[in-house]
């Protein structure tokens, strides 16, 4: 009777997907002070005819060697294509061998390396630029917090996040496996175990759980680290591990605007079951020339917006995309040129000028 009651519930949520899925949820049309700008696609760099992709799940671009590293979650394998849209071979590929990969959660670059994260093994490989294995480094003895993301900075420290006794969200591991130090404020109310009480009734009332509070991803840049508090939509900048800036993110009207699907699919999962899906105002990020460009929550239907935030974390630009396939989440800068990609569900990665 329970895998019954089970089986049904998980039907109705697959119910209640297809159903936001298909009518989608557009953010309102709210005015706010900020400029926003609507872009058109300029070209498409990649398309799916010719890399046979399926869906290009993180995009990186190199500026150092004017090239693409496209993950594919959906084939398990990470491109490296030209920036003519030209395939020049695979960085890794799945498996559990030396160089091999579970899953990809992350791609980074150091001077003359290419990071993958592979959130599975708990591993972190390391591969010249044109691909050649060098080493793996194993994470999974150093953190025990299954829930926020490794990355890596252009040095080639790991930064792994902390448990909920540390005193800081992420620890700068080096290469060898020593902490160089910590950084990241954890949020006073946020709590470790997921209370569905208390989950019911935040969505209930629309605000953040408390579970979700801690929820981060850090975005590795040579001239700053920030912290994206996903859920809470607010940012954090650091040089090494002295706070630059904190920002609450966008004004509270525009982060309503992006979770208001959420809390309506959640408040009718949780009629049917205790099931946990995670709240996110942003998906991905990038920093280039002080900016941080930050790609919103594409769940249920929404179209991604980009917001970009200035040098002191003050929300200074919201790209919209005229397209009429929809963007994934996934996307990069070219800010010496001017360029936004991004990955469509159509597994194509389009390029949209955004200027100079």
């Amino acid at each position: 009777m329970m895998a019954k009651g089970f089986r049904h519930a998980l039907h109705s949520i697959f119910a209640l997907c297809i159903a936001f899925v298909i009518g989608g949820c557009q953010p309102k049309d709210i005015s706010q002070n900020v400029t926003y700008i609507q872009l058109v696609p300029y070209q498409t760099v990649v398309d799916s005819d010719d890399l046979t992709m399926i869906n290009p799940s993180i995009i990186r671009f190199n500026p150092a060697q004017n090239e693409f590293y496209i993950y594919d979650n959906r084939q398990r394998a990470v491109f490296r294509v030209g920036s003519d849209g030209s395939f020049l071979g695979n960085i890794g590929q799945p498996g559990q061998g030396p160089g091999e990969f579970e899953r990809v959660s992350g791609i980074y670059f150091g001077y003359d390396t290419i990071y993958l994260v592979d959130d599975i093994q708990l591993l972190v490989h390391a591969y010249s630029d044109s691909g050649i294995f060098r080493e793996s480094f194993n994470y999974g003895q150093l953190t025990s917090n299954p829930t926020n993301k490794v990355s890596v900075g252009h040095e080639g420290h790991v930064y792994l996040p902390a448990d909920h006794t540390h005193e800081h969200l992420f620890r700068m591991i080096t290469w060898s496996g020593e902490e160089v130090g910590s950084f990241g404020i954890p949020i006073p109310e946020s709590t470790n175990q997921i209370d569905y009480v208390e989950l019911r009734s935040a969505v209930k009332d629309k605000r953040v759980p408390t579970f979700f509070m801690n929820n981060a991803f850090v975005i590795p840049n040579y001239s700053q680290n920030v912290i994206i508090y996903d859920a809470l939509g607010s940012l954090s900048s650091y040089s090494g591990f002295d706070l630059n800036w904190q920002s609450g993110g966008a004004s509270p009207a525009i982060q309503d605007s992006i979770t208001l699907p959420y809390f309506e699919f959640m408040d009718q999962i949780l009629q049917q079951a205790d099931v946990m899906a995670a709240m996110r105002v942003y998906q991905q990020g990038a920093v280039a020339n002080e900016f941080v460009y930050l790609s919103t929550n594409t769940s249920f239907g929404q179209e991604m917006q980009i917001h970009a935030f200035n040098s002191k974390g003050e929300l200074h630009k919201i790209y919209i995309f005229d397209t009429e396939t929809p963007l994934n989440g996934s996307f990069d800068i070219d800010a010496d040129n001017g360029f936004i990609f991004a990955g469509t569900t159509n597994a194509e990665v389009v390029a949209y000028k955004i200027g100079q």
